[in-house]
């Protein structure tokens, strides 16, 4: 029995990855061997691209990675900035805290005291009342005379006041009533110095 044995290079993969490279097929390659001027033109203009890109290979790649290590160097930057900003913000937002409790504790205290306050006031008043009911008939009558002179001393001097002031003008009477109050005021510790000696006589 006769065989006739065929002997050709089979290699589908290996074309098949420079058609992937190249764009030429195997086709294309055997009609470049067989001298077709179509398909060795196009082999030989891969051959010229490829020469092209070689040359150009160097600046481009440098460049990309100029351009890679340029935003490495920024998010570098940038990461520690964002981590210094956020411990810094976090350091304020404590001390924005802190005053906001610390306040809070001083309104707080605050009106404690003003409530412990207002009760020792209360005890101090009511003490006072209960010390003028023990005062005797002739106390009591003396500080109801005090009481009333002191009205009608009152009463006189806003009268005169009120006199004085008619025709003044409005910065002169100003500073009347400014000149009476301090005077009224003297008047009336010199009455509750002779209240207090009243007391005591």
């Amino acid at each position: 029995m006769n065989r006739t044995v065929k002997l050709k290079l089979d290699a589908p993969i290996t074309y098949a990855a420079l058609h992937s490279l190249s764009g030429i097929n195997q086709e294309t390659i055997f009609q470049a061997l067989d001298g077709n001027e179509t398909a060795a033109a196009q082999v030989a203009d891969f051959r010229i691209k490829q020469t092209q890109r070689a040359q150009n290979a160097k600046a481009v790649f440098g460049n990309l990675s100029q351009g890679l290590k340029a935003t490495e160097t920024v998010m570098a930057e940038e990461t520690q900035f964002l981590t210094a900003a956020g411990t810094t913000i976090n350091k304020m937002a404590d001390g924005w805290s802190q005053v906001r409790v610390s306040d809070a504790r001083l309104g707080y205290g605050l009106q404690q005291k003003v409530i412990a306050s207002d009760n020792q006031l209360a005890q101090e008043q009511f003490r006072h009342s209960r010390t003028l009911n023990l005062l005797g008939e002739s106390h009591r009558a003396t500080l109801r005379t005090i009481e009333i002179d002191a009205t009608k001393a009152q009463t006189q001097l806003w009268q005169q006041v009120k006199e004085k002031q008619q025709g003044l003008s409005p910065t002169d009477r100003a500073k009347e009533t400014l000149k009476d109050i301090h005077r009224h005021g003297s008047n009336a510790v010199n009455r509750a110095k002779g209240f207090f000696r009243r007391l005591i006589d």
